[in-house]
Order: C-alpha cells, then structure tokens, then sequence
C-alpha cells in the first residue's frame, strides 16, 4: 500500500521518528563526546552492549551515524544518503544544540 505524504509532514514524522530514540538512559556525555545508543540494537564489538546509534565529537563537529541503522532509516522513509544525511544532522543539532559539520563525516 502507498501513502503519499507532504514534504514537511514527512519531516515531521521523521523527528517524532528520532525522538523516540532519546531518553535518560540512551544518550550519554562522555569527554567531548555525546553518545546516543540504540536499545534495539546489540553493539558487534560488545556483546549484550547496545549499538551506538550516533556519536558527536565536539572537537570537529563530526556525527556518526551508524550504518546498518542509516540502511533502514533510508529505506522505511525512502530518502537518498545526502537528504537522510541533512535531516538527522539538523536534527541532531537542534536537539543537542550543537553545530554537526558534515564536512568531516
């Protein structure tokens, strides 16, 4: 089944989408770095440990995003890498009230 959606309703959606993400016990401060773990995901390097969703270093803007997830989050809202890419960057930065610098992605 196809649904069409607005352009800025989608946007909305996505947010709500990532909000559901952060709480008290998935985003950590760590150093210079905000670390946000995905609960649903099992880290590959430690097992029982929760995957990194998306990893911020103040010192040069950078913004992990992790792969396998970035892989889904494009398919379930049929986005291309640079558009899935400006979204959660923005979104991440208004969130977190930092500056994501794509640059050194």
């Amino acid at each position: 089944m196809r649904i069409i959606i607005k352009e800025n309703k989608l946007e909305k959606i996505i947010h709500n989408f990532l909000d559901g993400y952060i709480n008290k016990d998935t985003v950590s401060n760590i150093n210079t770095f905000i670390v946000v773990y995905n609960e649903h995901m099992e880290s590959e390097d430690m097992e029982g440990e929760p995957s990194i969703l998306f990893e911020y270093d103040f010192y040069d803007g950078r913004l992990y995003i992790n792969g396998p997830w970035l892989l889904s989050f494009m398919k379930m809202f049929g986005l291309e890498q640079k558009n899935a890419f400006k979204i959660i960057d923005e979104w991440f930065e208004n969130k977190f009230d930092v500056e994501v610098n794509p640059e050194v992605r």
